[in-house]
């Protein structure tokens, strides 16, 4: 969906030890989605696992942005 430009992304997080900090530079992070168990965002302390799968809040230059961290 589109909200002011931005959009609702989705992405499954393929690196070690990404915490959610390094994502909030980017854009919001609104829920984490882990072994089918959906929550909102743990606070900027919370680490990220491989294979967690996050949505966030971006326009198109964060999206591109958070495409190149999760590389």
């Amino acid at each position: 969906g589109r909200f002011g430009g931005k959009n609702i992304a989705e992405f499954t997080i393929t690196k070690e030890r990404l915490n959610n900090r390094a994502i909030e530079q980017i854009a919001p992070l609104l829920l984490i989605n882990r072994g089918g168990e959906s929550f909102p965002n743990k606070g900027e302390d919370f680490v990220l696992e491989t294979g967690d799968q996050i949505y966030v809040l971006a326009d198109h230059n964060a999206l591109i942005k958070l495409r190149k961290m999760m590389q």
